[in-house]
């Protein structure tokens, strides 16, 4: 399987089609969402309180403005009907994706949809998606892109999207730290992230006693499996709450825990130590500053992409 690239010159982006509370299209070159009329709704209510402003400004979603030019309403109309309410994103120019991201990265992104998840619950809403699908870098920084993931939750003690999240940032970390598994294959393989049984299947008895695994794999894999050996069992529905509390401290020991993981991995290449290897005297290094400065400036190209040649 390859993990492939598809500029959208125009129309509807090919990865945006599973939401029905909207989908993402390219016209005239700009980025638009159409959003259904119920998630029109709750975009205008989250305008009101300045929640989106500020999730804007504080970097953890990309910019997003209601179309309001009512020509322009009608002529995406024309071209999705069934669709009103339409607004405009920030272009990012270059899409990634996480079979090409390091590992620092992988946890950078799952960072970032905690510290969203964790600031939408002060406004009584949630991420109804976990996924780095959602994440994209600009200027090495991860932002969220998938505005129609934000829901109003049930209840504000449980993520529904939790489990989600496992499989798809915290079970690759898990194996590429403990297991040597390079994530990014993880990915290529299932683009929907593993099961729990098939991650616990990767790792030995003894490893499954690991502090760093009880909590969020093995303990997880035992109360499932006597679960399934009581069939017969009916399962009490979760208690509705509106205090996020047990959510928040779960939360925030998810990004400790990733925290650590994400530091506990060294960089081991040709570049690791290329300063202190292969460094330049400062007459040798200011040389080079003006050639790169003089290459740029001929050039005058909008990006650049350093290959270490």
């Amino acid at each position: 399987m390859e993990c492939a690239r598809k500029e959208a010159s125009g129309g509807r982006v090919p990865g945006s089609f599973r939401d029905p509370s909207g989908f993402v299209f390219i016209h005239k070159n700009e980025v638009f969402r159409a959003l259904s009329s119920e998630f029109a709704t709750l975009y205008r209510e989250l305008l009101a309180p300045k929640v989106l402003p500020e999730l804007f400004d504080a970097g953890l979603m990309v910019e997003t403005s209601l179309v309001f030019d009512d020509a322009l309403c009608d002529e995406l109309s024309s071209l999705y009907p069934g669709y009103r309410d339409f607004v405009r994103h920030s272009k990012v120019s270059f899409i990634n994706y996480p079979c090409e991201w390091s590992f620092s990265m992988l946890a950078d992104a799952a960072l970032h949809t905690l510290d969203l998840q964790t600031k939408l619950l002060t406004h009584g809403l949630a991420l109804k998606d976990a996924t780095p699908y959602n994440i994209q870098f600009v200027d090495g920084k991860p932002i969220f892109i998938d505005l129609t993931s934000i829901e109003k939750p049930h209840t504000m003690n449980v993520w529904y999207a939790m489990g989600q999240f496992y499989q798809m940032f915290l079970y690759p970390l898990l194996l590429s730290r403990f297991r040597g598994v390079d994530f990014r294959s993880y990915f290529l393989g299932e683009i929907g992230g593993r099961s729990l049984e098939q991650v616990v299947q990767q790792f030995s008895t003894l490893d499954l006693f690991r502090p760093s695994l009880i909590l969020d794999l093995s303990l997880p894999y035992w109360l499932q499996r006597r679960h399934e050996r009581k069939r017969d069992t009916v399962s009490k529905p979760l208690a509705v709450s509106t205090d996020p509390k047990a959510q928040l401290l779960n939360l925030n020991r998810l990004k400790n825990k990733i925290k650590k993981l994400r530091n506990s991995i060294k960089a081991n290449s040709a570049w690791s130590e290329y300063t202190l290897i292969c460094n330049y005297t400062e007459q040798a290094e200011e040389a080079k500053k003006q050639a790169v400065a003089s290459f740029l400036e001929a050039k005058r190209q909008q990006t650049v992409l350093d290959v270490g040649c």
